[in-house]
């Protein structure tokens, strides 16, 4: 099963050591990559440990961020009528 945490930063030049504690806790759920986001202010970070079952190809990589519009998303499930 795939994990995933978040962060809101209060100071976005003093990103909190418990992110990197939380990255390091959820790696073992998802070995197959683990990728941050950082909103472009820097106030939101997005972490995603994946495990590949069904697609196993890079584009299924986590968090993902529609290109027009900037919306990030991350998410543990499975899109059905691929």
């Amino acid at each position: 099963m795939c994990g995933f945490a978040g962060a809101l930063h209060v100071d976005p030049l003093r990103p909190p050591a418990d992110l990197q504690r939380a990255a390091r806790w959820i790696a073992r759920r998802g070995p197959d990559s683990l990728k941050r986001w950082t909103s472009p202010d820097r106030t939101i970070d997005i972490i995603h440990a994946r495990l590949a079952i069904v697609d196993q190809g890079g584009l299924a990589h986590q968090p993902m961020t529609d290109p027009d519009t900037g919306t990030t998303v991350a998410f543990n499930g499975e899109v059905y009528n691929y």
